[in-house]
């Protein structure tokens, strides 16, 4: 599966190689390109943009410090947002810990762009992410599949 990745601080970092070395093709991306660069030593991608990561991807998945993070990657970094990269059917994961009322505005602004959007906050530590071993609480609507 090709899956985008953004937001590759401890505990994104940890999730993303866990994806990498399950196989998976994966395209990272983070603000600061130097905290991505380990995992390109991996077998990730780096990407230049968030939409650059989002691009051609089944899955984008997000872990973001908070709701002005998650907002500027996802929607106000113009034709550089991830929004704008993600495919049509493609589906956001958003394991950042963020507000109800972003995540009601990600959902409609994904729906708007026929993309699929689930609230996927994580519980545990980067130490729990390196062990595979993350609680998800997964919530959204149900997916057609084509």
């Amino acid at each position: 599966m090709k899956v985008g990745f953004i937001g590759t601080g401890n505990m994104g970092a940890a999730m993303a190689l866990n994806l990498i070395r399950a196989g998976h093709d994966v395209i990272v991306y983070n603000r600061t390109r130097a905290r991505a660069e380990p995992l390109a030593k991996a077998g990730a991608r780096v990407a230049d943009s968030p939409a650059g990561a989002a691009r051609g991807c089944e899955a984008v998945i997000t872990m973001l410090a908070n709701d002005q993070a998650l907002r500027q990657i996802m929607l106000d970094d113009g034709q550089n947002a991830a929004i704008h990269g993600i495919e049509r059917d493609a589906v956001h994961m958003s394991s950042s810990t963020i507000s109800v009322a972003l995540s009601k505005q990600l959902a409609e602004e994904h729906a708007a762009h026929a993309q699929g959007y689930i609230a996927t906050p994580v519980l545990g530590r980067p130490d729990s992410a390196a062990e595979k071993k993350l609680w998800i609480v997964a919530a959204g609507p149900v997916m057609k599949s084509s």
